[in-house]
């Protein structure tokens, strides 16, 4: 009885993150919109496993590929150039920026010949972002460290 009763509150505050309040809602579903895409979780409730991936399988099935194809070409021209790879975000993006360079410079070294991308997140210092931001402007964090 007693670990039923952990579980239920577990499981409620796991769900209870998931709930998104209608204003917040709507703020969500428009800025992850992809143009011809979905965005996952359009204010459902998720309760388990099951309906978390058959969300995320309706999501993959609508994800522009063309578009994703054609970055990655722009990504295998720039490593082939010899070019640098910038990459940036804000928020949960930040830390996607920094795992991306991390995945390109270190994650495709095995894959093709040892030639790493040369990639650099500019979320990655945080001394120089605050220095940016409170010397100049937050609007400059990325575009000075250029």
């Amino acid at each position: 009885m007693e670990r039923e009763s952990r579980l239920a509150k577990l499981r409620h505050h796991l769900t209870a993150r998931l709930i998104f309040p209608e204003p917040i809602k709507r703020e969500i579903y428009k800025r992850c919109s992809i143009p011809g895409g979905h965005c996952m979780n359009h204010g459902t409730e998720i309760l388990d496993a099951k309906q978390y991936f058959d969300e995320l399988e309706g999501v993959v099935a609508n994800l522009p590929h063309g578009t994703i194809n054609q970055i990655a070409d722009e990504l295998v021209r720039a490593n082939e150039a010899g070019r640098m790879v910038y990459l940036f975000g804000n928020g949960g993006s930040a830390s996607l920026a920094s795992h991306f360079a991390c995945d390109l410079g270190k994650g495709t070294a095995y894959c093709n010949g040892g030639k790493r991308f040369r990639a650099l997140a500019f979320t990655d210092n945080i001394p120089t972002l605050t220095a940016w931001a409170n010397d100049s402007s937050y609007e400059d964090i990325f575009a000075e460290q250029l």
